[in-house]
């Protein structure tokens, strides 16, 4: 999320920056103005949040990324929310079944940030 966040942010400054580039080249080809015209000033900022958005609420955001651990709970799979000790869904996938190398990951905790992923990788292990 994040990284979607700066990257529309970037690519949004990067627009301004090639508009306000031409500008200026679009004005010196332009016929004189005459003296009735107002002049436009532009103004941007090199602030990185959005303008609704205060730094600290960036950052509390951040702070707040749930994670999701995807391991081995009495013989079948439990998922984990923010390192609870007790999983919040359980799949009765047979562990016995699945090849050696998924077993190990799943003994050791698989990390994903979101549910899309979960879900993912139990639709690989029940397949």
């Amino acid at each position: 999320m994040k990284k979607t966040l700066m990257l529309l942010i970037s690519t949004a400054a990067l627009i301004t920056v090639l508009l306000l580039i031409q500008l200026p080249v679009k004005q010196r080809t332009a016929s004189p103005a005459s003296s009735s015209e107002k002049s436009t000033s532009y103004y941007f900022s090199s602030n990185d949040t959005l303008s609704q958005e205060s730094s600290s609420t960036v950052k509390a955001n951040a702070k707040t990324r749930d994670s999701y651990t995807i391991k081995i709970y009495h013989g079948h799979i439990g998922v984990f929310k923010n390192k609870q000790t007790e999983p919040f869904r359980e799949y009765n996938t047979e562990i016995d079944v699945l090849p050696e190398q998924d077993q190990q990951d799943l003994a050791a905790g698989i990390v994903v940030y979101s549910m899309e992923e979960v879900e993912k990788r139990i639709e690989d292990y029940d397949a």
